[in-house]
């Protein structure tokens, strides 16, 4: 699951399921953070300005935004051919 809404579900849709499962006792109650995600394009945003901060070798800057992402429920990986990133579950 890269992107839900590349893969054609709405947020909504996202909502509910995430609602069910918590209701079925399937997710812990840090696992509403799902619900809340944020939009493909905010993250892709935030992925190209921690790109440049570490390219200008700005680390810090660098893991401000992976951290905020993590927090907000964004896990980034990064690899030989750049950074992608996952909704966290």
């Amino acid at each position: 699951m890269k992107q839900i809404r590349e893969n054609g579900y709405e947020q909504n849709d996202v909502n509910t399921l995430f609602a069910s499962a918590k209701l079925m006792g399937l997710l812990d109650a840090d696992s509403s953070i799902v619900a809340q995600k944020l939009s493909s394009q905010v993250i892709e945003s935030l992925l190209s300005e921690r790109e440049l901060a570490r390219s200008n070798k700005d680390y810090a800057k660098a893991d401000q935004i992976r951290d905020e992402l993590s927090v907000k429920g964004v896990e980034i990986l990064d690899g030989v051919g750049g950074s992608t990133w996952k909704y966290k579950l």
